[in-house]
């Protein structure tokens, strides 16, 4: 029984693992082989609209002229600087663990001569 198991869970995992349908080169109408396939230039000359070529100057500083971190933020990201005083916290040394002792005491190096 467990080997029937075994052998079900491989023919499952080889049928995961093999290729999709999408990956062929097969659809509705018939296969498509590399002989039948070929690069040919479109013909722009008698289009319905045309084709406006670009100048090379498209940016985006264009369409969002408005937009910069600078107008985000602004000039006074701050407008109360930090104050610097003492802390509301405790000091660290009234806490119980920092009265533990230490077990890791660093010991003098040691040279053999």
């Amino acid at each position: 029984m467990r080997s029937g198991i075994w052998v079900a869970g491989a023919i499952v995992g080889m049928l995961v693992a093999s290729s999709a349908r999408a990956q062929s080169a097969q659809n509705l109408l018939g296969s498509l082989s590399a002989n039948q396939r070929a690069n040919q230039p479109i013909d722009m000359t008698n289009v319905v609209a045309t084709v406006r070529r670009s100048d090379g100057s498209f940016h985006l500083n264009n369409l969002f002229h408005s937009f910069s971190l600078s107008s985000i933020f602004g000039k006074n990201r701050n407008p109360s600087p930090p104050s610097f005083s003492s802390s509301p916290f405790p000091a660290p040394g009234t806490f119980p663990s920092s009265k533990y002792p230490n077990s890791f005491q660093p010991m003098q190096p040691f040279y053999p001569k």
